[in-house]
């Protein structure tokens, strides 16, 4: 398995029952005390949280750096160390062949060096579903399959350390002692109780001494799994933040192709409408000349004599239709500003209408205020204004008229400063 880590630790903790040391062998829940016999049971979330404290750490860990530390739970206090590092001979340091054991139930083996014996185990249920990448046991000494079966864990095998006999210091019966008996046996025949020395009982459970046991792991550990998860929630938000701003480019290419074929339209329309002020302004100062050559075709310097009888209503008439003509000609030239600025008829009203009373019944101070008007509507710049009116104030912002909107009204406003003059003066001359 590619993705396979191994690890080595050792456990010590402290008998309740004697508090002499106890070395924890490979994982189980119930050990034998060497020094008391004692069976000791072991918290399973102890070992969770030693082997997950590894599993979450081994992406940082360096080989031969082992760590050390201390885990309290349910009233034990373990000394722990652990490394990286693959399953070898605790004899000659020779790497075990992971390969040809990776698979299989618990079964001995041999190093394939020196030939000390060794044991393996897939790990088992109980530990699986605590730390599910826990996926197998290696132990420097045989008997993880007896262990799995139910014995207790570091307990020695019987058929590894035979029956000692001996005599009953009483009755002289034999006596036949093994590794079930009990430190303080009685005898068979004579009923009497024996203390069995310390010699014999250290021969029949020898004192075991913190020896390293290997574990492999495979799959994503706890700490992998809330990285992944943490990376995948940032991506599904980094996902979901592409997908707002995406919405918001295509909303806002939506906004600015609406704001482009509004502008088009808009542009379109003034252009239509500019074209319209042009036609009017040309016919309104059409009209003025029209009734400026009648009027002084009338006057005997051209021969023609003065006006008499239908002379005068022709002459009124024209009057008439020319001061129409120019009122209709200032409402089309004010259209086109008006489409521009859309700063409404208050604002209109004295950029254009107000100054027409003025070239009308003033000729000469109004021919200077049309030709001024003029000149200010052909430049089509207008500074920022405050305009107040019945008693409500409203402000405007410059205006620069990009496109020749004024231009009509200029024209007109020169053409009548400059004709209507003539054709009161040529009136009051007939007259």
């Amino acid at each position: 398995m590619t993705d396979r880590r191994y690890g080595w630790f050792t456990l010590l903790t402290d008998c309740p029952h004697c508090g002499q040391p106890l070395p924890l062998g490979t994982p189980g829940t119930e050990v034998c005390c060497a020094s008391c016999s004692q069976d000791v049971a072991i918290p399973e979330s102890l070992w969770e949280s030693v082997l997950e404290a590894f599993d979450d750490a081994h992406d940082q860990m360096v080989p031969c750096q082992p760590r050390r530390g201390t885990v309290s739970d349910h009233g034990f206090q373990v000394r722990y160390e652990y490394s990286l590092d693959v399953p070898r001979c605790e004899k000659c340091d020779t790497a075990f062949a992971v390969d040809h054991l990776e698979e299989g139930p618990a079964r001995d083996f041999a190093c394939v060096a020196c030939g000390d014996p060794a044991s393996t185990a897939p790990a088992p249920a109980w530990l699986v579903a605590l730390v599910p990448t826990v996926k197998r046991i290696y132990s420097t000494d045989p008997g993880l399959a007896q262990e799995q079966a139910g014995a207790s864990a570091l307990q020695p095998s019987t058929e590894a350390i035979r029956p000692v006999s001996m005599s009953c210091p009483q009755c002289a019966g034999g006596l036949q002692v093994t590794t079930q008996s009990k430190r303080i046996l009685a005898c068979n025949f004579c009923q009497a109780e024996i203390y069995l020395p310390d010699v014999l009982w250290r021969r029949l459970h020898p004192v075991k001494t913190v020896q390293r046991f290997f574990i492999a792991f495979e799959g994503l550990s706890k700490a992998q799994e809330c990285l992944a998860d943490e990376r995948e929630r940032e991506a599904q938000a980094a996902q979901r933040e592409a997908e707002i701003e995406a919405h918001r480019r295509a909303r806002k290419e939506r906004e600015y192709e609406e704001l482009s074929r509004l502008a088009q339209e808009k542009a379109e329309q003034g252009s239509h409408i500019l074209q319209s002020a042009w036609r009017v302004s040309k016919l309104a100062v059409g009209m003025l000349a029209l009734c400026l050559a009648w009027v002084w075709s009338a006057q005997p310097v051209f021969g023609i004599g003065a006006m008499v009888g239908s002379g005068v209503m022709v002459t009124g008439l024209l009057g008439a239709m020319a001061l129409i003509a120019v009122i209709v000609g200032m409402h089309w030239v004010s259209k086109p500003i008006d489409h521009a600025t859309g700063n409404g008829f208050d604002w209109l009203l004295f950029v254009t209408w107000f100054w027409l009373p003025f070239v009308l019944v003033m000729p000469v101070a109004g021919t200077v205020m049309a030709w001024a008007r003029a000149i200010i509507l052909y430049r089509g710049k207008f500074s920022a204004s405050t305009i107040e009116s019945n008693g409500s104030r409203s402000s405007y912002g410059p205006v620069t008229l990009e496109n020749g909107e004024g231009k009509p009204g200029a024209f007109l406003f020169l053409a009548l400063g400059t004709l209507w003059p003539l054709i009161v003066a040529g009136v009051f001359a007939v007259a």
